[in-house]
């Protein structure tokens, strides 16, 4: 993870990703709209903050 990653992660799009994943609401349709809201907000870098979240 690069630190511009870790940025995305603390931004509030990155929060939303965070949040799915403290809650362990992994369900399908939980995740697709957490994913689909963080590359609307910041396609560059939504990619790996999802790997993070989801191998958490």
């Amino acid at each position: 993870m690069t630190p511009e990653d870790l940025d995305f992660l603390l931004s509030d799009a990155g929060a939303e990703l965070l949040a799915v994943a403290a809650a362990q609401d992994f369900s399908p349709g939980a995740l697709v709209a957490a994913t689909e809201a963080v590359r609307r907000a910041d396609p560059v870098h939504a990619a790996a903050a999802i790997d993070v979240v989801t191998a958490r």
